[in-house]
């Protein structure tokens, strides 16, 4: 690998809606450049306008920011940001980029890259929820949490839009909700401290188990739920996850601190409880259940009722998939059945919520579209499950450990939770689960946990999805208490009524006692003991004969349970017993369950040990009698009055039964309209909501795209302001015009040259009047434009000034864009001035002459030689073989000196070395062969204490009167 690839520590994902470009920014601005985060940024962005994310966001920090390139590492210390018309995903610290898969219409790219994230690092993701509307990100957060990861949430009353925060703080597995300025401080401060925790403390909070059971005692004290049945490595790193965030390095240390901080212990016990599902988690094994288990089993299942157990629901997903799958299974196959499924967990708060039924819009990425529409209602931003599922599941706290099993399940689903318990734990759940299915039942675990050493009590048909078929002839109970196996009796099936029994408590054990001494006669078929409520403490003997067995949970009203045949009998005999604290006796009444008997009722009340009236109710069949009892000769018949009383009743209840029927006919005649009505309605409705959806999605969109043109409108108003003082201020005319020679701007000073107003912005220059004398500059401009070459010229106007005029041509992206900016820079100092320099330059050319002297200047600095001409016409030499190189002047020149030569060469050089000014009369012979007598003189010129060159002179003083 490449040295200066950094891999990063931990990876930063922000993600952001409407309104969050002021938040990505503060967050941003405040976390350091040197940083060893890689930091990728998922918005919800337009496809058809082009993002300026990159370039608004370099200009808010010194840390890189990359458009995200498919294959791309992430480096730590950069920006990474997803690109308009994409998905980003994350594997082995690589971005890839996919083509958005709209779900229901909507696209969900936040929730996608945090689940690949929190699947790709693990405890090395952070996820960042700011401003935005809607729900994406909720399923992420999930995702991130069950995975290690950390949780940060914008706090919503510093969000323009807060419903992305809302949401996801409503999952209750936020870890800090703050501004977003304050988030790089509190990320690294956290990640700071201590750095090393996780390795040095995993062995001591595994080892200290005394603590570990303190901590467990405090859980089960407040929230009922005893922890010590998971495993070691699930509880510690979530200790681990609490101790680092409030900085604590000793799990000693942070009992201490749950005792002082009591929320603490609701904030474990909810980390304990991380329940992460979804829709139709694993999608293929609801495809194998809809195409080949369910339809197999509902076709053996001769009950109409079909009995379902969703164990450990978490808040419903999966148990209104199972509601979901069933229902179209049975419609499929047109098979007229109920189903009843109870949904159970330990969690009450998610409990809660799951019996809602009500889940944010980003479930449509797990919900396939027909079954969004077929069984969900759209409520504002939220789906709600329809009634005809959500009144197939019951919702019901219950601990798989310690509570009794449901019995006569068809099928049972838990899904990654046993890989959560130890494995005498697991085994006591499987027992319950064998105990709980039918035969040929059917079970499915998650698809990273097993039946383990249990092939006699399931048959496996998908090792790999995990499903499972109950088998064998023997159903084994644990008992809760001793964790061993329930003794047999007379039935191999404890029923409802026996684990009702079994609960009993030490008070209802007493109850019985005194209920027991009531007997007369040892002998009975049956017996049942009530409080003053009718609700049953006890039941022995053949109560099946008597009673109607409830499945499931225990029933306790006798009024309930008890056959028709008997219900009159005993429950008024029972409350008039009560009523006067009598004894009640009936004989010979006759029931016809299975078959013709007759019976004896006998109802005792006696008094409790708190003084509370119970009733023991004897039934006795007096056909299996071969002697007589003592109840025989008292001789209490049912009197015939009561018969006749209870036809006249039936006979009231059949007319009001047929007046009812009339109703319900009309009623149902009036309901179809309704229906017709509510139908035209929903569909209305479901195209309403279709729009509304796509609406609110390109809404954000747009919303978006307005925060980066806001952006780039106060950027470009900076510049413009720029611009403008320049124009303003500067001496220089300007003009710009488009590539059709309109007018766009143009400075003050261009009024000296074109007679424009501030109006004419747009008018094409053509049309307005220049001062400009001798040319065209329309056509300069013309020329300058379709050859796109610059030009300058010198220009004067007619009044008299002169102007520096640049033509010069610029191309952009857009060929409409092109232009041409002129410049005009006044020189009519600079030309007035030049003039003046010709004229003195002349008039010393004509001195030279007349005089017959030159001027010369050795530039030591850059090396170069000038002589004015008259230093050529003494030399007799032509000006066009020279340049400026000094030697070849210095050595022409000494040539016409003779053996003087040296003489004017070392006093050359003492000028130029050491500053000695020299002033030599020679004899002097031109090239043209003429000898003269000249004089020649040579002075340093000093910069500061620097010699930078010498200047000197050569006059021809032949015939003046020194020579003579």
């Amino acid at each position: 690998m490449d040295e200066k690839v950094k891999i990063p520590d931990y990876y930063i994902a922000i993600g952001a809606s409407a309104g969050g470009l002021e938040a990505i920014e503060q967050f941003i601005t405040n976390m350091p450049e040197n940083n060893n985060f890689g930091i990728i940024i998922i918005q919800h962005l337009s496809p058809d306008y082009k993002s300026m994310m990159v370039e608004i966001l370099s200009k808010k920090t010194k840390i890189p920011v990359n458009k995200s390139e498919d294959g791309m590492l992430v480096q730590a210390g950069n920006i990474y940001l997803i690109p308009p018309k994409k998905n980003l995903t994350i594997k082995d610290g690589k971005l890839l980029l996919n083509d958005p898969t709209y779900s229901g219409g909507l696209n969900f790219p936040i929730d996608l890259f945090l689940r690949s994230l929190a699947e790709d690092q693990g405890e090395k993701s952070i996820a960042v929820i700011l401003s935005g509307t809607g729900s994406d990100g909720v399923r992420g957060v999930r995702a991130i949490k069950q995975h290690g990861g950390l949780i940060f949430v914008q706090d919503e009353s510093t969000a323009k839009f807060d419903g992305m925060p809302k949401a996801a703080i409503s999952t209750g597995l936020v870890d800090f909700i703050m501004p977003p300025a304050d988030m790089p401080k509190q990320i690294i401060s956290l990640l700071n401290y201590p750095s090393n925790l996780i390795k040095v403390e995993y062995d001591k909070i595994i080892t200290d188990q005394e603590v570990l059971n303190k901590i467990f005692a405090l859980i089960k004290m407040n929230y009922g739920v005893d922890f010590s049945h998971y495993k070691p490595s699930t509880i510690t790193r979530r200790l681990e996850r609490r101790m680092s965030i409030n900085k604590i390095d000793n799990i000693s240390e942070y009992l201490n601190y749950i005792y002082l901080n009591p929320s603490e212990a609701g904030i474990l016990f909810k980390e304990f409880l991380i329940g992460v599902t979804s829709f139709f988690r694993d999608t293929e094994v609801f495809q194998k259940l809809e195409e080949e288990i369910i339809p197999d089993l509902l076709n053996n299942i001769i009950d109409n009722e079909i009995r379902i157990w969703v164990a450990g629901c978490s808040t419903g997903e999966e148990a209104y998939s199972i509601a979901i799958i069933f229902k179209e299974v049975l419609e499929k196959l047109n098979i007229s059945k109920q189903i009843k499924i109870f949904a159970t967990d330990i969690d009450k708060k998610a409990l809660q919520f799951a019996a809602l039924g009500s889940y944010p819009e980003s479930i449509t990425a797990d919900v396939p579209i027909n079954y969004l529409s077929k069984y969900f209602i759209k409520q504002g931003s939220q789906f709600v499950i329809s009634r005809n599922i959500r009144e197939n599941i019951v919702f019901a706290e219950h601990n798989l450990i310690k509570d009794p099993p449901f019995t006569n399940i068809s099928f049972i689903s838990c899904r990654n939770l046993l890989i959560y318990l130890k494995p005498e734990a697991q085994f006591k759940v499987l027992n319950h689960f064998r105990f709980s299915l039918k035969q040929n039942g059917i079970m499915i675990l998650g698809t990273s946990e097993t039946i383990g050493d249990m092939p006699d009590l399931f048959d496996t048909i998908d090792p790999k999805l995990k499903i499972y078929r109950a088998i064998g002839t023997t159903k084994i109970l644990i008992d809760p208490q001793t964790d061993k196996p329930l003794a047999n009796n007379s039935r191999k099936v404890i029923s409802s009524f026996e684990r009702l029994r079994y609960h009993s408590n030490e008070e209802n054990e007493k109850i019985l006692e005194k209920a027991l001494a009531e007997l007369s006669n040892g002998y009975y078929d049956a017996l049942v003991v009530v409080n003053h409520n009718m609700d049953v403490l006890y039941l022995e003997g053949n109560i099946d004969e008597y009673f109607n067995m409830p499945k499931g949970k225990p029933i306790i009203e006798l009024e309930k349970i008890t056959s028709k045949d008997l219900s009159i009998s005993i429950i008024n005999g029972l409350k008039k017993s009560l009523k006067y604290n009598k004894r009640v006796k009936y004989r010979k009444i006759i029931t016809k369950k299975n078959k013709k008997i007759t019976l004896l009722i006998d109802i005792l009340p006696f008094l409790g040990y708190k003084k509370e009236l119970y009733c023991l109710i004897v039934i006795t069949n007096v056909d299996e009698q071969k002697e007589i009892t003592p109840f025989e000769n008292l001789q209490m018949d049912v009197p015939s009055e009561f018969e006749e009383r209870l036809k006249d009743l039936e006979n009231e209840l059949q007319i009001t039964k047929e007046n009812l029927q009339a109703t319900i006919e009309e009623l149902e005649t009036s309901n179809e309209e309704l229906q017709a009505t509510n139908e035209e309605l929903l569909a209305s409705n479901e195209e309403l909501q279709s729009t509304n959806e796509e609406l609110q999605s390109t809404n954000e969109e747009l919303y978006t795209v307005n925060n980066e043109l806001q952006a780039k409108i106060l950027e470009l108003s900076e510049l413009q302001n720029d611009l403008d003082s320049i124009l303003t201020s500067s001496n220089i005319g300007i003009l710009l015009l488009d590539n059709e020679m309109k007018i766009r701007k143009f400075s003050p000073r261009i009024k000296n040259i074109f007679k424009v107003l501030e109006m004419d912005v747009g008018r094409p220059i053509t049309h307005i009047t220049h001062y400009i004398e001798n040319i065209d500059p329309y056509q300069l401009i013309r020329s300058s434009l379709n050859e796109f070459h610059q030009q300058e010229f010198e220009i004067k106007t007619n009044e008299g000034n002169f102007y520096l005029m640049r033509i010069i041509p610029f191309k952009s992206e857009l060929p409409k864009n092109d232009g041409v900016v002129v410049t005009f820079i006044e020189i009519t100092q600079y030309k007035k001035l030049s003039n003046s320099v010709i004229i003195r330059d002349h008039i010393i050319k004509a001195t030279q002459k007349q005089s017959r002297m030159g001027g010369w200047y050795y530039d030591i600095v850059h090396n170069t030689m000038f002589w004015t001409d008259e230093v050529y016409v003494i030399h007799g030499l032509d000006r066009k073989y020279f340049n400026d190189d000094p030697m070849t002047h210095i050595e022409r020149s000494l040539l016409c000196y003779g053996d003087k030569a040296d003489l004017v060469m070392d006093a050359f050089k003492k000028c130029v070395l050491e500053g000695v000014p020299y002033d030599l009369v020679l004899p002097f012979k031109k090239y043209t062969g003429e000898e003269i007598m000249i004089k020649t003189t040579g002075n340093p010129v000093y910069e500061g204490e620097k010699i930078i060159g010498v200047v000197g002179t050569i006059i021809d003083i032949t015939n003046t009167e020194t020579n003579k």
